[in-house]
Protein backbone atom coordinates (compact mmCIF):
# COMPACT_ATOMS: atom_id res chain seq x y z
CA UNK A 1 0.00 0.00 0.00
CA UNK A 2 1.07 3.36 -1.03
CA UNK A 3 1.96 5.24 2.66
CA UNK A 4 2.35 9.37 2.33
CA UNK A 5 4.75 10.33 5.16
CA UNK A 6 6.70 12.94 6.49
CA UNK A 7 9.24 11.48 9.30
CA UNK A 8 11.10 15.25 10.07
CA UNK A 9 9.24 17.72 12.31
CA UNK A 10 10.05 19.39 15.12
CA UNK A 11 7.81 19.91 17.93
CA UNK A 12 7.56 22.99 20.26
CA UNK A 13 10.63 21.19 22.05
CA UNK A 14 13.19 22.24 19.66
CA UNK A 15 13.89 25.91 20.55
CA UNK A 16 14.09 26.78 16.81
CA UNK A 17 10.29 25.40 16.18
CA UNK A 18 7.31 27.92 16.61
CA UNK A 19 5.52 27.25 19.81
CA UNK A 20 2.31 26.58 17.82
CA UNK A 21 3.99 23.38 17.17
CA UNK A 22 2.30 21.22 19.49
CA UNK A 23 1.87 17.75 19.45
CA UNK A 24 -1.83 18.14 19.16
CA UNK A 25 -1.67 20.63 16.34
CA UNK A 26 1.15 18.65 14.41
CA UNK A 27 -1.15 15.75 14.37
CA UNK A 28 -4.30 17.63 13.28
CA UNK A 29 -2.55 19.72 10.67
CA UNK A 30 -0.71 16.30 8.87
CA UNK A 31 -4.58 14.72 9.29
CA UNK A 32 -5.76 17.64 7.21
CA UNK A 33 -3.12 17.32 5.03
CA UNK A 34 -3.96 14.17 4.39
CA UNK A 35 -0.38 11.97 5.38
CA UNK A 36 -0.50 8.55 6.80
CA UNK A 37 3.13 8.28 8.88
CA UNK A 38 4.71 11.32 10.45
CA UNK A 39 7.15 11.42 13.05
CA UNK A 40 8.08 13.67 15.49
CA UNK A 41 12.00 14.05 15.60
CA UNK A 42 13.05 17.21 17.78
CA UNK A 43 16.33 18.03 18.94
CA UNK A 44 18.27 15.75 21.17
CA UNK A 45 15.08 14.95 22.93
CA UNK A 46 11.98 12.86 22.52
CA UNK A 47 9.74 14.31 25.44
CA UNK A 48 6.87 15.39 23.47
CA UNK A 49 6.98 12.22 21.39
CA UNK A 50 4.60 9.98 23.63
CA UNK A 51 1.86 12.89 23.35
CA UNK A 52 1.64 12.95 20.15
CA UNK A 53 1.63 9.09 19.72
CA UNK A 54 -1.15 9.12 22.15
CA UNK A 55 -3.18 11.43 19.95
CA UNK A 56 -2.29 9.89 16.80
CA UNK A 57 -3.73 6.81 18.08
CA UNK A 58 -6.88 8.73 18.89
CA UNK A 59 -7.06 10.42 14.91
CA UNK A 60 -6.17 7.18 12.81
CA UNK A 61 -2.77 8.86 12.15
CA UNK A 62 1.12 6.72 12.63
CA UNK A 63 3.10 8.65 14.92
CA UNK A 64 6.49 6.94 14.99
CA UNK A 65 8.84 7.85 18.09
CA UNK A 66 11.38 9.91 16.79
CA UNK A 67 14.37 12.39 17.32
CA UNK A 68 17.08 14.38 15.63
CA UNK A 69 20.36 13.96 17.19
CA UNK A 70 23.38 16.11 16.50
CA UNK A 71 26.50 13.73 16.73
CA UNK A 72 29.48 14.73 18.03
CA UNK A 73 30.95 15.12 14.81
CA UNK A 74 28.21 17.61 14.61
CA UNK A 75 26.31 15.97 11.97
CA UNK A 76 22.28 15.62 12.39
CA UNK A 77 21.23 11.77 12.22
CA UNK A 78 17.27 10.59 12.65
CA UNK A 79 17.07 8.25 14.61
CA UNK A 80 13.48 6.25 14.59
CA UNK A 81 12.22 3.53 16.99
CA UNK A 82 8.90 1.03 16.82
CA UNK A 83 7.36 1.43 20.93
CA UNK A 84 8.03 4.01 23.85
CA UNK A 85 10.14 1.67 25.91
CA UNK A 86 12.63 1.99 23.19
CA UNK A 87 12.82 5.86 22.88
CA UNK A 88 12.44 6.47 26.55
CA UNK A 89 15.31 4.00 26.96
CA UNK A 90 17.12 6.15 24.03
CA UNK A 91 16.44 9.37 25.91
CA UNK A 92 17.83 8.69 28.71
CA UNK A 93 20.65 8.14 26.89
CA UNK A 94 20.82 11.23 25.66
CA UNK A 95 20.34 12.65 28.81
CA UNK A 96 23.35 11.34 30.08
CA UNK A 97 25.58 12.22 26.59
CA UNK A 98 24.19 15.80 26.73
CA UNK A 99 26.50 18.63 27.17
CA UNK A 100 25.03 20.44 30.12
CA UNK A 101 24.58 24.12 29.00
CA UNK A 102 21.42 25.96 30.30
CA UNK A 103 18.78 27.43 27.58
CA UNK A 104 18.76 31.06 26.85
CA UNK A 105 15.13 31.43 25.72
CA UNK A 106 16.06 35.21 24.57
CA UNK A 107 18.65 33.88 22.27
CA UNK A 108 17.47 30.50 21.09
CA UNK A 109 13.80 30.12 21.95
CA UNK A 110 11.68 28.25 24.16
CA UNK A 111 11.37 24.39 24.96
CA UNK A 112 8.27 23.81 25.84
CA UNK A 113 6.73 20.14 26.88
CA UNK A 114 2.95 19.94 26.58
CA UNK A 115 0.14 17.67 26.62
CA UNK A 116 -2.58 16.52 24.66
CA UNK A 117 -4.42 20.06 25.04
CA UNK A 118 -1.43 22.24 24.33
CA UNK A 119 -1.28 23.05 28.10
CA UNK A 120 2.84 23.28 28.87
CA UNK A 121 3.44 21.20 31.94
CA UNK A 122 7.47 21.73 31.61
CA UNK A 123 10.25 23.41 30.09
CA UNK A 124 13.49 21.68 29.43
CA UNK A 125 16.32 24.17 30.76
CA UNK A 126 19.15 22.02 29.05
CA UNK A 127 19.78 23.82 25.57
CA UNK A 128 19.04 20.88 22.85
CA UNK A 129 20.85 22.27 20.09
CA UNK A 130 24.47 21.47 21.56
CA UNK A 131 25.94 17.94 19.85
CA UNK A 132 25.62 14.93 21.92
CA UNK A 133 29.09 13.22 23.38
CA UNK A 134 28.01 10.29 20.70
CA UNK A 135 29.80 9.60 17.30
CA UNK A 136 28.38 8.23 14.11
CA UNK A 137 29.19 5.03 14.98
CA UNK A 138 28.67 4.71 18.60
CA UNK A 139 24.55 6.48 17.62
CA UNK A 140 24.24 3.78 14.90
CA UNK A 141 24.96 0.74 17.24
CA UNK A 142 22.73 2.18 19.95
CA UNK A 143 19.75 2.58 17.41
CA UNK A 144 20.32 -0.95 16.32
CA UNK A 145 20.75 -2.72 19.58
CA UNK A 146 17.27 -0.81 20.09
CA UNK A 147 15.67 -2.37 16.75
CA UNK A 148 15.58 1.35 15.47
CA UNK A 149 16.14 2.82 12.43
CA UNK A 150 18.58 5.75 11.47
CA UNK A 151 19.07 8.10 8.54
CA UNK A 152 21.83 10.77 7.92
CA UNK A 153 19.21 14.09 7.62
CA UNK A 154 19.74 16.83 4.65
CA UNK A 155 22.56 15.22 3.32
CA UNK A 156 22.46 17.92 0.72
CA UNK A 157 23.02 20.85 2.80
CA UNK A 158 26.17 23.11 4.02
CA UNK A 159 25.66 22.57 7.98
CA UNK A 160 25.10 19.29 10.13
CA UNK A 161 24.96 16.91 6.77
CA UNK A 162 26.77 13.99 6.69
CA UNK A 163 28.52 14.87 3.47
CA UNK A 164 29.29 18.24 4.21
CA UNK A 165 31.06 17.18 7.90
CA UNK A 166 32.88 14.13 6.57
CA UNK A 167 32.92 14.08 2.87
CA UNK A 168 30.84 11.45 2.47
CA UNK A 169 28.40 9.09 3.32
CA UNK A 170 30.85 6.40 4.95
CA UNK A 171 30.09 2.50 3.47
CA UNK A 172 30.63 1.13 6.70
CA UNK A 173 26.99 1.71 7.43
CA UNK A 174 25.42 0.94 4.23
CA UNK A 175 22.67 3.57 4.77
CA UNK A 176 19.56 2.62 2.53
CA UNK A 177 18.13 5.54 3.12
CA UNK A 178 18.88 9.20 3.37
CA UNK A 179 17.37 12.74 3.45
CA UNK A 180 17.27 15.40 1.07
CA UNK A 181 15.81 18.88 1.78
CA UNK A 182 13.27 20.20 -0.49
CA UNK A 183 15.58 23.02 -0.68
CA UNK A 184 17.42 24.75 -3.68
CA UNK A 185 20.65 22.24 -2.74
CA UNK A 186 18.44 19.26 -3.62
CA UNK A 187 18.86 19.55 -7.36
CA UNK A 188 22.40 18.41 -7.54
CA UNK A 189 21.61 15.07 -5.66
CA UNK A 190 18.49 14.47 -7.12
CA UNK A 191 19.99 14.45 -10.64
CA UNK A 192 22.76 12.60 -10.03
CA UNK A 193 22.12 8.90 -10.82
CA UNK A 194 24.84 7.15 -9.07
CA UNK A 195 23.54 8.74 -6.05
CA UNK A 196 19.74 7.46 -6.39
CA UNK A 197 21.22 4.03 -7.63
CA UNK A 198 23.17 3.76 -4.50
CA UNK A 199 20.24 5.32 -1.82
CA UNK A 200 16.60 5.52 -1.50
CA UNK A 201 15.57 9.52 -1.17
CA UNK A 202 13.25 10.56 1.72
CA UNK A 203 11.63 14.00 1.18
CA UNK A 204 11.27 14.80 4.70
CA UNK A 205 10.06 18.29 5.75
CA UNK A 206 12.30 19.06 8.98
CA UNK A 207 9.16 21.29 10.06
CA UNK A 208 9.52 23.81 12.31
CA UNK A 209 6.20 25.43 11.63
CA UNK A 210 2.70 24.00 11.09
CA UNK A 211 3.13 25.33 7.50
CA UNK A 212 6.01 23.51 6.57
CA UNK A 213 4.74 20.01 6.62
CA UNK A 214 4.74 17.60 3.93
CA UNK A 215 1.67 17.67 1.41
CA UNK A 216 0.71 14.51 0.46
CA UNK A 217 3.55 14.48 -2.28
CA UNK A 218 6.23 11.59 -1.06
CA UNK A 219 5.20 8.46 -0.28
CA UNK A 220 6.74 4.97 0.71
CA UNK A 221 5.10 1.14 -0.48
CA UNK A 222 4.58 -1.21 2.39
CA UNK A 223 2.92 -3.82 3.34
CA UNK A 224 0.87 -1.96 6.10
CA UNK A 225 0.10 0.75 7.65
CA UNK A 226 1.88 0.23 11.02
CA UNK A 227 4.92 1.75 13.27
CA UNK A 228 7.29 -1.53 12.71
CA UNK A 229 6.25 -1.88 8.89
CA UNK A 230 7.73 1.50 8.36
CA UNK A 231 10.96 1.41 10.72
CA UNK A 232 11.38 -2.35 9.09
CA UNK A 233 11.62 -0.66 5.76
CA UNK A 234 13.80 2.38 6.96
CA UNK A 235 16.50 -0.05 8.63
CA UNK A 236 16.24 -3.29 6.07
CA UNK A 237 19.42 -3.13 4.51
CA UNK A 238 21.33 -0.96 6.94
CA UNK A 239 24.03 -3.47 8.18
CA UNK A 240 27.47 -4.58 6.84
CA UNK A 241 26.88 -5.49 2.76
CA UNK A 242 28.38 -8.42 3.51
CA UNK A 243 29.54 -11.17 6.01
CA UNK A 244 33.58 -10.72 4.73
CA UNK A 245 33.17 -7.48 6.41
CA UNK A 246 32.63 -8.95 9.64
CA UNK A 247 35.44 -11.34 9.24
CA UNK A 248 38.01 -8.86 8.46
CA UNK A 249 36.80 -6.74 11.26
CA UNK A 250 37.30 -9.63 13.51
CA UNK A 251 40.68 -10.64 12.13
CA UNK A 252 41.39 -7.23 12.98
CA UNK A 253 41.18 -7.52 16.14
CA UNK A 254 42.87 -10.57 16.36
CA UNK A 255 45.55 -8.84 15.43
CA UNK A 256 45.23 -5.67 17.80
CA UNK A 257 44.93 -8.62 20.41
CA UNK A 258 48.64 -10.18 19.15
CA UNK A 259 47.67 -13.24 18.05
CA UNK A 260 50.46 -15.27 16.23
CA UNK A 261 48.18 -17.09 14.55
CA UNK A 262 44.71 -17.14 13.31
CA UNK A 263 42.40 -19.80 11.78
CA UNK A 264 39.23 -18.86 9.74
CA UNK A 265 36.86 -21.51 8.96
CA UNK A 266 33.38 -21.50 6.73
CA UNK A 267 31.44 -24.20 5.98
CA UNK A 268 28.37 -23.64 3.35
CA UNK A 269 25.99 -26.37 3.96
CA UNK A 270 22.77 -26.16 1.19
CA UNK A 271 21.74 -29.60 2.53
CA UNK A 272 20.70 -28.57 6.09
CA UNK A 273 20.63 -24.97 5.01
CA UNK A 274 23.00 -23.80 7.12
CA UNK A 275 26.23 -20.85 7.20
CA UNK A 276 28.84 -21.38 9.53
CA UNK A 277 31.54 -18.76 9.88
CA UNK A 278 34.50 -19.34 12.82
CA UNK A 279 37.18 -17.18 13.42
CA UNK A 280 40.17 -18.38 15.86
CA UNK A 281 43.00 -17.01 17.63
CA UNK A 282 45.92 -17.44 20.10
CA UNK A 283 45.61 -13.66 21.23
CA UNK A 284 45.53 -12.14 24.73
CA UNK A 285 42.02 -13.18 24.69
CA UNK A 286 39.34 -11.83 27.41
CA UNK A 287 38.03 -12.19 30.89
CA UNK A 288 33.97 -13.52 31.55
CA UNK A 289 32.82 -10.72 32.22
CA UNK A 290 34.15 -8.59 28.49
CA UNK A 291 32.82 -11.60 26.92
CA UNK A 292 29.25 -11.58 28.34
CA UNK A 293 29.53 -8.14 27.41
CA UNK A 294 31.72 -7.34 24.18
CA UNK A 295 28.64 -7.65 21.57
CA UNK A 296 26.31 -5.42 23.64
CA UNK A 297 27.11 -1.56 21.76
CA UNK A 298 26.04 0.03 24.94
CA UNK A 299 29.39 -1.68 26.76
CA UNK A 300 31.93 -1.99 24.17
CA UNK A 301 31.54 1.86 22.86
CA UNK A 302 32.28 2.75 26.72
CA UNK A 303 33.96 0.82 28.29
CA UNK A 304 36.41 -1.41 26.05
CA UNK A 305 38.93 -0.81 23.47
CA UNK A 306 37.43 0.02 20.17
CA UNK A 307 36.16 -3.54 18.46
CA UNK A 308 34.60 -1.89 15.56
CA UNK A 309 30.90 -2.68 14.40
CA UNK A 310 31.89 -6.46 13.77
CA UNK A 311 31.16 -7.98 17.38
CA UNK A 312 27.79 -6.35 17.53
CA UNK A 313 26.35 -6.66 14.32
CA UNK A 314 27.95 -10.12 13.77
CA UNK A 315 25.91 -11.48 16.80
CA UNK A 316 23.02 -9.52 15.36
CA UNK A 317 22.63 -10.63 11.59
CA UNK A 318 23.34 -13.88 13.11
CA UNK A 319 20.10 -13.64 15.36
CA UNK A 320 17.95 -12.25 12.56
CA UNK A 321 18.82 -15.04 10.31
CA UNK A 322 17.34 -17.99 12.33
CA UNK A 323 21.34 -18.52 13.23
CA UNK A 324 22.87 -17.92 16.65
CA UNK A 325 26.68 -16.16 17.47
CA UNK A 326 28.67 -18.18 20.30
CA UNK A 327 32.28 -16.16 21.65
CA UNK A 328 34.45 -18.67 23.92
CA UNK A 329 37.34 -16.94 25.21
CA UNK A 330 40.20 -17.02 27.96
CA UNK A 331 42.71 -14.94 28.90
CA UNK A 332 46.41 -15.60 27.69
CA UNK A 333 44.52 -18.63 25.32
CA UNK A 334 42.63 -16.98 23.02
CA UNK A 335 39.13 -15.87 21.64
CA UNK A 336 36.83 -18.15 19.57
CA UNK A 337 33.89 -16.41 17.27
CA UNK A 338 31.40 -18.62 16.09
CA UNK A 339 27.97 -17.22 13.97
CA UNK A 340 25.84 -19.67 12.51
CA UNK A 341 23.33 -18.41 9.60
CA UNK A 342 19.92 -19.99 8.12
CA UNK A 343 21.78 -20.04 4.24
CA UNK A 344 18.76 -19.57 2.43
CA UNK A 345 17.29 -16.54 4.88
CA UNK A 346 16.06 -13.58 2.46
CA UNK A 347 17.93 -11.34 5.08
CA UNK A 348 21.37 -12.85 5.24
CA UNK A 349 23.94 -10.79 3.85
CA UNK A 350 26.08 -12.18 0.60
CA UNK A 351 29.29 -13.89 1.63
CA UNK A 352 31.40 -11.04 -0.24
CA UNK A 353 34.82 -11.51 -1.78
CA UNK A 354 36.85 -14.07 0.12
CA UNK A 355 39.91 -13.58 -1.69
CA UNK A 356 39.91 -10.07 -0.72
CA UNK A 357 39.54 -10.84 2.54
CA UNK A 358 42.52 -12.98 2.85
CA UNK A 359 44.91 -10.96 0.79
CA UNK A 360 43.71 -8.07 3.08
CA UNK A 361 44.24 -10.04 6.77
CA UNK A 362 47.45 -11.51 5.21
CA UNK A 363 48.93 -7.86 3.88
CA UNK A 364 48.39 -6.48 7.86
CA UNK A 365 50.40 -8.13 9.39
CA UNK A 366 53.05 -10.71 7.86
CA UNK A 367 53.94 -12.25 11.43
CA UNK A 368 50.47 -13.50 11.86
CA UNK A 369 49.85 -17.26 10.65
CA UNK A 370 46.80 -17.47 9.01
CA UNK A 371 44.94 -20.95 8.01
CA UNK A 372 42.09 -20.89 6.25
CA UNK A 373 39.83 -23.48 5.15
CA UNK A 374 36.55 -23.57 3.01
CA UNK A 375 34.09 -26.09 2.68
CA UNK A 376 31.09 -26.13 0.04
CA UNK A 377 28.75 -29.16 0.33
CA UNK A 378 31.68 -31.44 1.74
CA UNK A 379 34.10 -30.52 -0.95
CA UNK A 380 37.46 -28.39 0.76
CA UNK A 381 39.92 -25.76 -0.39
CA UNK A 382 42.51 -24.88 2.11
CA UNK A 383 45.27 -22.28 2.64
CA UNK A 384 48.18 -21.75 5.07
CA UNK A 385 50.20 -19.04 5.28
CA UNK A 386 52.97 -21.10 7.38
CA UNK A 387 53.55 -23.50 4.62
CA UNK A 388 53.44 -21.21 1.89
CA UNK A 389 55.98 -19.09 4.06
CA UNK A 390 58.21 -22.31 3.88
CA UNK A 391 58.53 -22.57 0.30
CA UNK A 392 59.05 -18.46 -0.21
CA UNK A 393 62.33 -18.63 1.65
CA UNK A 394 63.09 -15.13 2.23
CA UNK A 395 60.96 -13.28 0.09
CA UNK A 396 57.78 -11.84 2.16
CA UNK A 397 54.93 -12.86 1.85
CA UNK A 398 53.49 -9.27 1.53
CA UNK A 399 55.66 -8.90 -1.75
CA UNK A 400 52.94 -7.59 -4.19
CA UNK A 401 53.75 -10.22 -6.79
CA UNK A 402 52.85 -13.16 -4.15
CA UNK A 403 49.85 -11.16 -2.91
CA UNK A 404 48.96 -10.81 -6.18
CA UNK A 405 49.38 -14.93 -6.79
CA UNK A 406 47.18 -15.53 -3.88
CA UNK A 407 44.67 -13.45 -4.44
CA UNK A 408 44.37 -15.65 -7.64
CA UNK A 409 45.11 -18.79 -6.24
CA UNK A 410 42.56 -18.34 -3.35
CA UNK A 411 39.90 -17.45 -6.18
CA UNK A 412 40.45 -20.65 -8.44
CA UNK A 413 40.53 -22.78 -5.41
CA UNK A 414 36.53 -21.32 -4.30
CA UNK A 415 35.93 -21.71 -7.75
CA UNK A 416 36.78 -24.99 -8.02
CA UNK A 417 35.02 -26.57 -5.06
CA UNK A 418 32.06 -24.72 -6.27
CA UNK A 419 31.85 -26.24 -9.70
CA UNK A 420 32.61 -30.41 -8.18
CA UNK A 421 29.03 -29.42 -6.61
Amino acid sequence: MKVFYDLHIHSCLSPCADNNMTPNNIVHMAILKELDVIAITDHNSLLNVETAMSIGKERNIVVIPGVEVQTIEEVHMVCLFKDMNSAKLFNAILEKERVKIKNRKDKFGDQLIVDEDDNVIAEKEELLLTSINISIKDLYLLVYKLDGAIFPAHVDRDYASIITNLGFIPDEYNFRYVEISKGKTSKKYLSDIVFKNKYYILRNSDAHNLGSINEPIYSIELKEKTIECFVDEIKRGSHMKELSLHILDIARNSIVAEAKNIRISIIEDSDNDRLIIKIKDDGKGMDEYMVQNVADPFFTTRETRDVGLGIPLFKANAENCDGEFIINSNIGIGTEITAEFKKSHIDRAPLGNMADTIITIINANSNVDLIYTHEINREIFTLNTKEIKKHLGEIKITNLDVLVWLKSYIAEGLEEIKNEI
